[in-house]
């Protein structure tokens, strides 16, 4: 690290030891990332910084490695701005930031002892300060060409820009042949010229940190970003901007510096780590993908469920059910019932009658289960499965044993190993149901990527539940409970009608039969019906004919049997028949 550099990580109250100004790279690495590439983000930022916290060309000599004195120099910097000015890129914004720095830095490090005036009298500060009078110079003609016609302007621009380049030279040779400015050390002309070193100082040419870097070395320090980070050159130059012309010019430099010295490869990691990282960012989409599945399921609860609809889950998401759907659960995070929470983990553990019954003994509308094998997420209900059935076996230890869910070989799978009590519960059919005819990329059909595993069970069918609603990415799954039918349907051609009695009670008789007149009987012969509502479930249904077989008209008698006091009435020659709907006696 050079002095002036050392002298400004102390005056930002950072320690002045390199070990701590590498580290210092760790924390300014994703802000000088995002800055170069502004439309990522901040993913290339991560990586970036990733990347150089594991670099071997990095660690070697920060956290892993000893005490040096080389840094991360400010060379790209000064190259920056002035291929800035010659591609048009210059602004007052520019300027001000530069000159300002510049000025306070050299100032400001010139107080320390042992740095002196080097900032001043060192050959290798100088092309900071020609890129500082450089930009002065830029500055003067921007301010020229609004006041002069353009003829003017080029005359005074050539011929400018020519007598004070030949000055600079001048005046530079003339300092250093006078002794004010030392010439550059040996080491800066072995970076230009590879032999320099072995001929005139054999010294530093014997040092093995000095020696050219081989291939062998570059994918030893640098790993896969040596073979990552020119596609971040090339994107970078494909979408240039001011901070992408910085990080392709130390990229490059430094690229060549390493290669001609391998102690240099602590300067090349860095814009490696920062060029991968946005090689990398470049094989995901921009934007997040936001995955809504809570809040969609939710939402839909809300929406489209009685307000007092009772959901049955599992107790992860009581409050999530109640805070968000504004619904009524059966359990919830507060699991104070230990023997309610198991009762929910049997009927999730049973077969689908079994589970039925328990929830309409519940009162159970909707039952809502969480399901990762589409997306890969790991905390879905078929992992979280074990302990239901083990909170179940717990209260109801004959109905529900452990060692059932497991296979031959005692593993847990839901695969074609499954034991057919996993195969057949409840949560299994839930969370499987429809999932073999989702294509999962180049998987096989029913592939769970969650588990890994091909399911054991395809063609799943539900007797007692429907399914209501699956989210987006089938993380959500919502099934309605059927509700059962008021009186079973029996087909006609079933129905059977056995009496073995004469002997039938008036209540039966009225429920039965109907008069077609108004007035009853009346003292006239009336034609009772069949009353097929009344009789479906419930009663026979009795059809009256008399001796002969015919069905015909009944004595007025009939009325006094009805009225009289007797409990039953008998039918000696009557038979008992089945009329359809509507048929008249």
């Amino acid at each position: 690290m050079s002095e002036e550099d050392r002298y400004h990580l102390t005056e930002h109250e950072y320690p002045a030891q390199d070990k701590q100004g590498c580290h210092t790279w760790h924390i300014l690495m994703p802000f000088c990332k995002r800055k170069a590439n502004d439309s990522s983000k901040g993913k290339p930022c991560l990586f970036a910084a990733c990347f150089i916290a594991i670099s071997p060309g990095y660690t070697s000599r920060s956290v892993a490695g000893s005490y040096d004195n080389e840094g991360i120099a400010i060379f790209a910097l000064q190259g920056q701005l002035l291929i800035c000015a010659f591609k048009g890129r210059y602004s007052s914004r520019l300027f001000v930031a530069y000159t300002t720095f510049y000025c306070l830095a050299t100032v400001l490090s010139m107080q320390i002892p042992f740095v002196g005036f080097q900032p001043v009298r060192t050959s290798e500060h100088m092309p900071a300060f020609g890129v500082f009078g450089l930009l002065q110079i830029v500055a003067a003609m921007q301010y020229a060409r609004q006041r002069v016609s353009r003829q003017q302007f080029m005359t005074l621009f050539v011929g400018g820009l020519t007598a004070v380049g030949c000055l600079a030279f001048v005046v530079y040779f003339a300092l250093v042949w006078g002794g004010y400015v030392a010439p550059f050390s040996g080491r800066f002309y072995s970076l230009w010229d590879t032999g320099y070193a072995k001929i005139h100082i054999p010294i530093i040419a014997s040092v093995s940190e000095h020696q050219p870097t081989t291939w062998v070395s570059f994918f030893f320090d640098l790993q896969i970003t040596a073979a990552v980070f020119p596609v971040g050159v090339w994107y970078c130059v494909k979408n240039v901007n001011d901070e992408r012309v910085f990080i392709i010019l130390y990229a490059v430099t430094a690229v060549y510096f390493a290669g001609v010295m391998v102690r240099l490869m602590l300067t090349l990691t860095p814009a490696v780590c920062v060029l991968s990282g946005i090689a990398f960012s470049y094989t995901f989409e921009n934007d997040r993908i936001i995955m809504d599945d809570f809040r969609e399921a939710y939402h839909w609860l809300s929406e489209n469920t009685a307000d007092d609809a009772r959901i049955m889950s599992w107790w992860d998401y009581g409050y999530q059910i109640a805070g968000m759907a504004n619904r009524t659960t059966l359990v919830d995070n507060n699991t104070w019932n230990n023997s309610h929470i198991a009762l929910v983990g049997k009927a999730m553990s049973s077969s689908e009658p079994v589970a039925y019954e328990i929830m309409r003994e519940l009162d159970v509308d909707y039952v809502l289960v969480i399901f990762g094998g589409v997306i890969g997420y790991s905390g879905d209900d078929i992992n979280k499965f074990l302990w239901m059935v083990r909170i179940a076996e717990g209260e109801h230890p004959k109905e529900i044993k452990e060692a059932n869910y497991f296979t031959e070989s005692g593993e847990y799978s839901v695969g074609a190993q499954a034991s057919e009590t996993m195969l057949n519960c409840l949560m299994y059919k839930m969370s499987y149901y429809r999932f073999a005819d989702v294509k999962m990329g180049y998987n096989q059909e029913g592939f769970d990527r969650t588990r890994g595993y091909v399911i054991g069970k395809k063609d799943i069918t539900l007797e007692y539940i429907e399914e209501a609603f699956t989210s987006e990415n089938w993380l959500v799954r919502i099934y309605k409970v059927k509700h059962p039918e008021n009186r079973p349907v029996i087909k006609r051609n079933e129905r059977q009608i056995v009496v073995d009695t004469k002997k039938v009670s008036k209540k039966s008789i009225r429920s039965v039969f109907r008069l077609s007149n108004q007035d009853g009987l009346g003292g006239q012969v009336g034609k009772p019906c069949f009353h097929f509502q009344l009789l479906e479930v419930r009663r026979p249904k009795y059809v009256l004919t008399d001796e002969t077989g015919k069905v015909g008209n009944f004595p007025v008698s009939f009325k006094n049997m009805m009225s009289s006091s007797t409990e039953t009435v008998s039918f000696e020659k009557y038979k008992y028949e089945e009329l359809s709907k509507g048929s008249n006696l």
